[in-house]
């Protein structure tokens, strides 16, 4: 099996080119250092609009945009995750119910009793008596 094959892609962000090797369509990469630029104006617009005649360095402030986009996206995994357990336990719901609704539907143990494995089907159940032999 191949690796993908590495491509030369060049792109200015906050006025700083980059030559960067990618597989990666050149049109996206050139749209995430877009992406990338106006973060950082923003963040520098938010945290430094009061000390327009203060050097900010280019550090700090690459610092300062990795944080917000770093909680951001611990932000989005974390709704995602909250997401994927509500359709998940409403799924569960709703096939608890179509099984109520269909009393021929496979109980998912394989044996056929309808007793989704819950119990062995030779035990009695309540209300119901064992067979004498």
């Amino acid at each position: 099996m191949s690796s993908p094959r590495l491509r030369p892609v060049k792109v200015a962000i906050a006025g700083q080119t980059l030559a960067l090797r990618t597989d990666a369509p050149a049109a996206y990469v050139e749209q995430l250092a877009t992406f990338v630029t106006s973060r950082l104006a923003e963040v520098h617009d938010r945290h430094y609009a009061d000390a327009s005649r203060r050097v900010v360095s280019t550090q700090a402030l690459a610092l300062l945009c990795a944080m917000q986009l770093a909680d951001e996206l611990h932000q989005a995994l974390a709704s995602e995750r909250a997401l994927r357990a509500e359709v998940r336990a409403r799924t569960e719901r709703i096939l608890g119910h179509l099984e109520t609704l269909d009393p021929t539907a496979p109980d998912g143990d394989g044996d056929g009793d309808g007793n989704g494995g819950d119990r062995d089907a030779r035990a009695p159940t309540p209300g119901r008596r064992r067979a004498r032999r």
